[in-house]
């Protein structure tokens, strides 16, 4: 992606506390972590990216499972973008079950992969090209 700069500025994994209208969506609330991955974006293309249509993937257990994002936990709508020539904030989310994170996950190995970028129609401007860091 030699025409934006990602650079990963730091995670944290929280237990998940949904209000009373969420609650019923999950089976087993008290069991639900989120991790909250932050990343910073220089943003030196031609066009805006839109932040509500990138996606990623967190690899746990040594590379053995993966999460996708959870794109409804983001604060993002169709009109959050990373201007051309500017940088900005990107924040991914993931639900983690808690348990599976505090026997197995957690002492492991994780990566983030991150991309394509895309612009405000949702077409990949990095031509497939994603950013992967390691969490630990």
């Amino acid at each position: 992606m030699a025409d934006v700069n990602i650079t990963l500025d730091g995670y944290q994994i929280v237990d998940f506390t949904p209000n009373a209208d969420e609650a019923p969506r999950y089976t087993d609330p008290d069991n639900v972590a989120i991790a909250t991955i932050r990343f910073e974006i220089d943003n030196q293309s031609d066009e805006e990216i839109g932040l509500e249509d990138i996606s990623s993937k967190l690899t746990v257990n040594d590379g053995t499972q993966y999460l996708l994002n959870e794109g409804m936990l983001e604060p993002y709508d169709n009109s959050d973008t990373v201007p051309s020539g500017e940088e900005g904030e990107l924040l991914q989310t993931f639900l983690l079950d808690k348990e599976m994170y505090e026997k197995i996950w957690k002492d492991k190995s994780m990566e983030i992969e991150i991309g394509p970028m895309r612009n405000t129609d949702a077409k990949d401007i990095s031509k497939g090209n994603k950013a992967t860091f390691q969490l630990k």
